[in-house]
């Protein structure tokens, strides 16, 4: 009783329960799209276009939603204008995977042409659904951030209940467009959701007043040491991630729905993962990079060894 009464033991509970809520509901989307698109080349081209946008958007919008944490706390202690830094993050991020995606479409076009089993047409299929699918990077990158921001002022149960919300949102467009869109559908359902998302995270942060946004750009010391420190989780993600990009591209030489199927049973994979994980990295994060900055070294490790067993 007395351990459940801790903060950090109390916050890592509640966040877990409402993870798995959040994210039961997302590990459900693969399979309506499942029901009700079935697995063809057309849907291949489509997950195999999205497994290439998560692994580039993922890189940076993982990256910065955990490495932002420990830097908005040293802000908030120092009382320097944590929003300058924020929009720094947010418009930086949106032109540098405008240009990314704008200009490296051709150039994984030509990989894919290598590396899967497509025609032209396919080829063609896939570019395209990447192209339709920036906004959607640019509105996950800025939600992962602001995520961040609030998992380090503790605010846990607005972040970790949100995918659940996209999800019913992402699925609930699906239904209603299918029939008039087909696949396309998919696409809208996707960057809808992470557009609502989005926006329930920056007029909350508005309402509360926890920060102003700011439409400039600030090379602050922190935001460039931010950014150096990052390329180091940047680099690691890009290794770790790499992976089920590469059976992707390698189910496509099994012939047609090989690619869908696969990435049907991904999900299946990823559910213990997701479910056990993602609540205690979040509030261990928040919570020991706090400390961090209260406590000595000494008293640091202990917390640190506290908190491994």
């Amino acid at each position: 009783k007395n351990m459940i009464q801790r903060p950090f033991i109390k916050d890592t509970l509640k966040t877990t329960v409402l993870v798995i809520f959040g994210k039961a509901i997302g590990v459900t989307v693969p399979f309506f799209i499942a029901v009700w698109f079935g697995a063809t080349t057309t849907i291949d081209s489509f997950f195999l276009a999205y497994s290439i946008i998560i692994f580039l958007s993922g890189v940076f919008g993982t990256t910065m939603s955990r490495v932002i944490v420990p830097y908005i706390i040293e802000l908030k202690k120092t009382g320097e204008d944590i929003g300058k830094f924020i929009s720094s993050i947010l418009i930086l991020s949106c032109i540098t995977y405008c240009i990314l995606l704008l200009g490296g479409t051709f150039l994984i076009k030509e990989i894919l042409r290598i590396t899967t089993d497509y025609d032209a047409r396919g080829l063609e299929k896939i570019s395209i659904f990447i192209l339709e699918m920036i906004p959607f990077v640019i509105l996950l990158i800025w939600a992962n951030t602001l995520d961040g921001f609030l998992n380090s002022l503790k605010y846990f149960t607005l972040p970790a209940l949100l995918p659940a919300v996209r999800s019913i949102i992402i699925v609930g467009i699906i239904f209603l467009f299918k029939g008039r869109f087909a696949i396309q559908a998919i696409v809208f359902g996707y960057i809808g959701g992470e557009l609502v998302r989005f926006l329930i995270l920056f007029l909350f942060i508005v309402k509360k007043r926890l920060i102003s946004f700011h439409f400039s750009i600030s090379l602050s010391k922190n935001l460039m040491d931010l950014i150096k420190k990052g390329l180091y989780q940047i680099i690691a993600a890009t290794l770790f991630g790499i992976n089920p990009l590469v059976d992707k591209t390698m189910g496509s030489w099994e012939g047609a729905g090989s690619v869908s199927i696969l990435y049907y049973a991904d999900r299946l994979y990823l559910i213990p993962v997701l479910f056990l994980v993602s609540g205690f990295l979040v509030t261990l994060l928040s919570y020991m990079s706090g400390n961090l900055y209260l406590e000595n070294k000494i008293k640091f490790r202990r917390l640190i060894h506290k908190a491994i067993k």
